[in-house]
């Protein structure tokens, strides 16, 4: 499973890589389920909105991710989980832990839903 979960790892990476290049709506539509979804802090995200809404947004100036953890779950699916800070003209210094549920399909990882939970003060 370790060249499995190095694969998942590099899928995500090349997420933000996109991110702060062209944009990830093509990065979407290939690893995204299309029932898939993203939690953001102030909402939940489709990814139909996020292939045609990422359009209207710059690309991140700056990014950069932590070690990952992995977490193997029933029937082989995988929970990353990392850190994230990065930088761009809509959300500048945004800090956050990010934790992407993937499936394994017929001949890679397919990304069911990310959690993006920001860095702050929380009493527990």
């Amino acid at each position: 499973m370790g060249h499995l979960m190095d694969r998942a790892w590099q899928i995500e990476q090349e997420f933000w890589r996109n991110s702060a290049a062209d944009g990830p709506q093509g990065w979407f539509a290939k690893y995204m389920a299309t029932d898939g979804f993203i939690v953001l802090p102030n909402r939940i995200v489709s990814r139909d909105d996020l292939i045609h809404g990422w359009s209207e947004r710059l690309a991140i100036r700056t990014w950069s991710v932590s070690e990952p953890s992995f977490t193997v779950i029933e029937g082989g699916n995988l929970v990353l989980s990392y850190e994230v800070h990065f930088d761009a003209d809509w959300l500048p210094g945004y800090d956050a832990f990010i934790t992407s549920v993937y499936v394994w399909g017929a001949d890679d990882w397919t990304l069911i839903s990310r959690a993006h939970t920001p860095r702050g003060d929380f009493p527990f």
